[in-house]
Order: structure tokens, then C-alpha cells, then sequence
């Protein structure tokens, strides 16, 4: 694992947030939008929101790099099997050939966008139902 390129990948979420929910930027939006003032924030656990939101980013861009390396998923078959350590053994000279013949295949910037794109088209999916399922309650409300 690339823990660099984790690491990156876990605190880059975080800026991204600072910025995004900063008064001057659409934090006061936001905050009115949800119905919440500054004396509701105030009373919250600041460390405990900060300690989740880092484990989530860093789970993400753990997830991420499972996703986009597909060696990974290999390794997770294998390495199941009761003789994977075992010197000569058929699990694990298979792994041995197939990391020798594909270990660095598919670890392009060109594949990673692609795969990055594709993971993120699945949360866009998301947003939308969930755009759909708000404007139904309003309707609902009417």
C-alpha cells in the first residue's frame, strides 16, 4: 500500500471541507439550510466530529486504492488458501505468476482516472436520489 498517497488522499477531504463549510464561503448557507445557528454548533464535540471525519476519509482512500489496484483483489483470493505461505505451494506459485505477468498493469494515471470516475459516478447516483426523494417530500408538505 501507498501510505503517502493515502494520507493525501484522507486529509485532502478535509481541506476541501474547511473551505466549503467556511462562513464566507457556504457555510452560512448551509448552516440555514439545515436549521442550525452558531449557539447549535457551539455545544457541539468539535474533537469527535473532527476523529470521525478523519477515520471516514482515511477509510475512503484506503477503499479508493483497494478499488482502483486490482492486484489487491488478487492477493485477497489467494491468500485464503491454507498453503498460501507454504514453500512450492499451488496458491502461492500462482500468485508469483500472475503478480510477475500483471503486478504493474492497470497502475496508469490514464486507468486511475477512469476508475476514479467510475467510483465517483456511483455517489453521483446517490445525489440524485436523493435530490429526487427531497423534492417528493416537498411535494408531500404541499
Amino acid at each position: 500500500m501507498n501510505f503517502l498517497a493515502i494520507g493525501a488522499a484522507a486529509v485532502i477531504p478535509m481541506v476541501v471541507g474547511f473551505i466549503w463549510y467556511h462562513p464566507k464561503v457556504l457555510g452560512t448557507a448551509w448552516m440555514k439550510a439545515c436549521g442550525l445557528d452558531e449557539e447549535k454548533l457551539k455545544g457541539a464535540n468539535i474533537m469527535v466530529i473532527f476523529g470521525v471525519s478523519i477515520l471516514l476519509s482515511f477509510m475512503l482512500a484506503i477503499i479508493t486504492q483497494v478499488i482502483v489496484i486490482h492486484q489487491t483483489h488478487l492477493g485477497s483470493l489467494l491468500a485464503v488458501q491454507p498453503d498460501f505461505k507454504e514453500a512450492g505451494s499451488v496458491s502461492g506459485e500462482l500468485y508469483k505468476k500472475m503478480m510477475d505477468l500483471y503486478g504493474q498493469s492497470f497502475r496508469t494515471f490514464k486507468h486511475g482516472r477512469f476508475m476514479g470516475l467510475f467510483s465517483v459516478s456511483f455517489l453521483f447516483y446517490q445525489y440524485l436520489a436523493q435530490m429526487q426523494s427531497l423534492s417528493v417530500r416537498d411535494l408531500n408538505t404541499l
